[in-house]
């Protein structure tokens, strides 16, 4: 007894303070846990936090490109804006002299085409001097070109052969306009060359007469 009561004694002492020791560490691991879950919810919401910052950056970049991209077209509408209110203005001083600008391109395609440029000059002022006298107004600047033409159908003419001159700019407004079909005397087969260019997706067929002389 005198051997084994203190030994007995200082085991309860022992387990005592063991308990006490065990119930202090689950409460540490319980607050390491709590803490470890604070640190995961933290790398979570840092995650997305960060997912959320690639988003919004990649925003912001759309935004500054449709920004960007937004301020050229502003301006280039402001342009378009101006050009428009200048071609009103043109379209308001033709429309005044529209009697006098169709009279002449309609006597210009159905008179001047086997004329020399020199001798169409001659006839179209004759006519402005007649228009003028009769008070029909027309405009100072009258053009074939500019009353009739197309400037996209014009660039196209001269991709597919037609020179950039305006006597041969003026042949094919009125091969195209009038409403006979054209007879070109072509020595030097421009005219050939831009007639089967522009003819090919509609399968042009050159043929002869009979007398072997005309194509």
């Amino acid at each position: 007894m005198k051997v084994i009561k203190p030994k007995q004694a200082a085991l309860a002492q022992a387990e005592g303070e063991l308990k006490v020791a065990q119930d202090e560490l689950r409460t540490k691991q319980q607050a390491l846990q709590k803490v470890r879950d604070h640190i995961h919810q933290l790398q979570s919401n840092y995650q997305a936090s960060q997912r959320k910052l690639e988003d919004l950056t990649k925003q912001k970049e759309t935004i500054e490109i449709q920004l960007d991209r937004a301020a050229k077209l502003v301006v280039g509408l402001a342009d378009e804006a101006k050009r428009w209110e200048q071609h009103v203005q043109v379209l308001e001083v033709d429309l005044v002299n529209l009697v006098g600008n169709v009279l002449l391109a309609a006597g210009y395609i159905s008179y001047v085409g086997p004329f020399t440029a020199k001798y169409r000059d001659r006839l179209l002022k004759s006519w402005m001097k007649f228009a003028t006298s009769k008070r029909i107004p027309f405009s100072a600047d009258f053009t074939v070109e500019r009353i009739l033409g197309d400037p996209v159908q014009i660039r196209e003419w001269t991709i597919q052969g037609l020179p950039a001159d305006d006597l041969s700019l003026e042949n094919g407004i009125i091969c195209t306009q009038a409403k006979r079909w054209p007879l070109l005397i072509d020595p030097q087969s421009q005219g050939n060359k831009w007639i089967k260019n522009m003819e090919k997706d509609n399968n042009i067929q050159p043929t002869k007469l009979s007398n072997a002389k005309f194509l």
